[in-house]
């Protein structure tokens, strides 16, 4: 599966839901809103360009401390996609225009990462880091899953959904806070 996953530009990602349209395809799953700090070797690449086009090598260690950007692994990439507000716009304005066929679509995921809700209402901000590292290394590894508070979530299915529509998972992942 995750051979067959690739980053896509947002026309090619329009060209391919019209194709798939026309196809029969009867549903999308849209998880890449270019604000996530995805890490592949298509976005440092990719962000590469973006530095070596604006910036010399001098600014890149000045500003960055980056010494050999052909080299160089990121260990963040946030948000620095120029078109990153006019493409998340354009996919909310998509879901308000065709949200008769979302309506009632249930979870394909058999993974629940739980957020530690309740250690965050206790002043537990540090329980948001082990919750970061496995939804990276989820997404990372292309597994399809979902995220419920802890707090809306009881005896492996969430609390907070109509009766008949609640996901049912084989793993939940709950974080233990220290």
């Amino acid at each position: 599966m995750a051979n067959a996953v690739r980053h896509f530009s947002p026309q090619r990602n329009r060209a391919g839901g019209e194709r798939g349209s026309r196809r029969g395809v009867d549903g999308f799953i849209c998880s890449y809103f270019y604000r996530h700090n995805c890490l592949c070797e298509h976005c440092q690449r990719e962000f590469r360009k973006y530095l070596r086009a604006r910036f010399t090598p001098t600014d890149q260690l000045d500003r960055f401390g980056i010494s050999d950007l052909e080299s160089h692994k990121f260990g963040e990439i946030v948000s620095w996609h120029p078109a990153a507000r006019a493409v998340i716009v354009r996919y909310y304005q998509f879901l308000r225009q065709n949200s008769g066929i979302y309506r009632g679509n249930r979870s394909a995921s058999e993974l629940a990462l739980l957020f530690q809700r309740r250690a965050i209402h206790q002043g537990n901000a540090a329980a948001v880091q082990g919750f970061r590292q496995v939804g990276r290394a989820l997404l990372e590894a292309h597994v399809l899953f979902d995220v419920w508070p802890d707090d809306e979530f009881e005896n492996g299915s969430p609390t907070a959904v109509p009766t008949g529509f609640a996901p049912t998972y084989r793993t939940v992942v709950r974080m233990v806070s220290e």
